[in-house]
């Protein structure tokens, strides 16, 4: 968004009065400097200048950094030093803006001040802006006024440090929590620190007594807020500052009676200066993180005392390292029947435990009956928590059954300070889960009773079979024997009733193959042969055989074969009884005059298709779910009486699945039906456990 010609105005209006502020504290640091030496004893227009350049933002930082230059060069002319050197401080002051400016953003972008570590990082950023501004400075009193290098250096590093340090509370934001203190009691603790600060640098005060002011600092840290302790330290230091430029205090008296140095004066200023920033500070922040710390905890627990209220129907219990309950929530009282007031600080929870059950636990561990039994398991390193099942006895003697969770309490530091057990009602948890178990073990005890009687069914079906088979091949050779031997002396009728005896015979003799083939599937004793076999062969041998017929019926049989072989690996005499059974069903349900294909192709990588498409009478959809059902018809079957027993379809997916392929059959009503078979093939680098075939 552009800048309009207001805002514009404004901007020019603030850094012209910060230049103002930074051109009246130059002078008048440089007019109370200590007397024989061009070095202020701080430098407060710098600490304003980077304090200003912080809260307008990275934006705002070159604007202090020209402004503090153009200032500090006025300052520095009207403070009476030569233009030379007012440019090289000007210089000085102005790269310690940018350089500070700069690290306090990076190390501190938020510009708060809640822990010690950040107190160090702004610290940290401070010291390398004054020790620039002191290196710069301390070159040009050394080239231009003939002063000595490091104790300018050391002299302008100190009051550049010190002036920074007290301003930049004001350039941070505010603090978290209210202060207890308000403006009565900081002007009043203000004319205080003043007063005693004077009593302590007055013109006839030469013993060393700075120290007094401590308690007082200290007092403010623990009262008022960051920027309210900055702003009375400012006023201390202005009030010493000022009085040693008089001459005055123990500073003055201690280097004129030692015969040191006249910057020594400015460097016990700045001293003083750094020691009480530092100490007020990191009081102010100490005290500051220890209150959010407070507030947070008392957050918690209020948050953690209205969750365990609101957990009305779980039992919550809160013991000291010997058991007396500290903490009994609704839940308890709700499950227990006993009042808050009852238990807490009176009892351990061995007043609403089975008695019987803490004896016998008590014997397990080998320990006392007491309340050790609830917290042995968790009272050493190794287990933090146990959980376990326990009986309540409640106020009126009823008992519930409960899940008991004990956890151990520590502190801060990992000491243990108590236990936790929470608790929740599992009776009616525990009576579901036992009729569970009960159904459970019913529902073996009823799987295992049906595969008895499975087995059972299929011996049975086997035997039968087996008997019925002889008697039935009887049956139909002494049938055939009367059409070959006696078909004259039987007559016309006698013929008729000895082919009936043969068709129900066949019929009967396939029915019984068939339970056969099926009970030896299910029983596993039915082995299918391993070897490689060509399906296309297979196929040419399925329709030689059911050719006749299809033409007895008037019906075509195509077969549509590829020109590659088409080998799976199995059994070809399966194989051979899954095409014939496709296509005598295609042929007995297709009229005459239609016509039956059958069709090869490779649809899946590594799958062969093979598919028996009739046009015939079709399946009604309620019917395509259970075609393979063993003894299934489909109703449009029934009612065209076409023989059949409904095991032909059931032999088919069972020797297919067998072979590990899968059947399926697509159907529309009246217009025919294909039978789809997939099988695996052999191919030359198939894997050996790809070849096999499940037994």
């Amino acid at each position: 968004m552009r800048a309009t010609a207001q805002d514009r105005w404004r901007a020019a209006a603030g850094w012209s009065l910060l230049g103002l502020v930074i051109i009246l504290l130059g002078d008048a640091a440089i007019r109370l400097a200590p007397s024989g030496t061009q070095v202020a004893a701080w430098w407060p227009a710098t600490g304003v200048a980077i304090a200003v350049g912080l809260r307008r933002g990275r934006s705002g930082v070159r604007g202090a950094v020209a402004t503090t230059w153009l200032a500090s060069v006025v300052a520095n002319l009207t403070g009476g030093r030569e233009l030379d050197v007012a440019l090289l401080f000007s210089t000085a002051n102005a790269a310690e803006v940018a350089l500070t400016c700069a690290l306090v953003l990076q190390l501190n972008p938020g510009l708060t001040l809640l822990s010690i570590k950040q107190l160090s990082q702004i610290g940290a950023a401070a010291a390398t802006g004054a020790l620039l501004a002191g290196l710069v400075a301390a070159a040009a009193v050394m080239g231009l006024l003939g002063g000595e290098f490091w104790v300018t250096a050391r002299a302008v590093t100190a009051s550049h440090l010190a002036a920074v340090l007290l301003f930049l509370p004001f350039a941070l934001g505010r603090e978290h929590h209210p202060r207890q203190a308000g403006y009565p009691e900081k002007i009043g603790t203000a004319f205080v620190l003043v007063a005693v600060s004077l009593a302590l640098f007055g013109p006839a005060q030469h013993l060393p007594l700075v120290f007094t002011l401590f308690p007082l600092l200290v007092f403010l840290a623990f009262r008022q807020s960051l920027q309210a302790c900055a702003v009375q330290l400012i006023l201390v230091n202005v009030t010493i500052t000022a009085a040693s430029a008089a001459g005055w205090g123990p500073f003055v008296v201690a280097v004129e009676r030692a015969g040191l140095e006249p910057e020594t004066t400015g460097t016990m200023i700045e001293v003083l200066i750094l020691s009480t920033a530092i100490m007020l500070f990191s009081l102010r922040v100490t005290v500051e993180s220890r209150q959010s710390a407070h507030l947070s905890a008392m957050g918690a627990r209020q948050h953690l005392q209205a969750v365990i209220e609101s957990a009305s129907s779980t039992a919550i219990i809160e013991t000291d390292l010997d058991g007396v309950i500290q903490v009994f929530n609704q839940g308890a009282v709700n499950m227990l029947g006993y009042a808050e007031e009852e238990v807490v600080g009176r009892h351990t929870p061995t007043l609403f435990h089975d008695p019987e059950e803490v004896i016998a636990r008590a014997a397990e561990l080998g320990i006392e009956p007491g309340f050790e039994v609830f917290v042995s398991e968790v009272r050493g390193r190794e287990r933090t928590s146990e959980r376990r099942d326990w009986t309540y006895v409640t106020a009126d003697g009823r008992r519930r059954l409960v899940s008991l969770v004990v956890s151990r309490v520590d502190d801060a530091e990992g000491y243990p300070i108590g236990y936790l057990g929470i608790a929740e009602d599992v009776g009616a948890q525990r009576k579901v889960e036992k009729l569970l178990v009960q159904a459970l073990e019913h529902e073996r005890a009823l799987a295992s009773r049906l595969q008895e009687a499975d087995a059972l069914k299929a011996d049975f079906v086997s035997s039968v079979s087996h008997e019925l088979r002889t008697p039935m091949t009887s049956v139909l050779g002494y049938a055939e024997i009367l059409a070959d031997l006696y078909g004259d002396a039987l007559g016309t009728e006698g013929s008729i009733i000895v082919g009936r005896i043969e068709s129900n015979g066949q019929r009967l003799l396939s029915l019984v193959d068939g339970l056969l083939t099926l009970s030896r599937t299910d029983s596993g004793t039915h082995e299918l042969e391993r070897a490689e076999v060509d399906v296309r062969t297979v196929a040419r041998n399925a329709v030689a055989v059911l050719q006749p017929l299809a033409l007895t019926n008037d019906i075509r049989v195509f077969v549509v074969e590829p020109w590659e072989p088409e080998v799976v690996l199995g059994d070809e005499a399966e194989i051979e009884r899954v095409i014939i059974n496709l296509l005598s069903n295609a042929i007995k349900f297709t009229a005459g005059g239609g016509h039956i294909a059958l069709s090869f192709a490779d649809d899946e990588p590594g799958t062969m298709a093979l598919s028996v498409t009739d046009t015939g009478v079709g399946i009604p959809p309620e019917d395509l779910d259970h075609v393979f059902d063993r003894f299934h018809r489909a109703s449009n079957a029934v009612a065209s009486t076409a023989p059949g027993t409904g095991l032909g379809l059931a032999i088919v997916k069972s020797i297919v699945e067998r072979h590990g392929g899968s059947v399926e059959v697509a159907s529309q009503l009246h217009q025919g039906t294909t039978f789809t078979v997939r099988l695996r093939k052999k191919t030359a680098d198939a894997p050996a456990d790809q070849l096999s075939l499940p037994r």
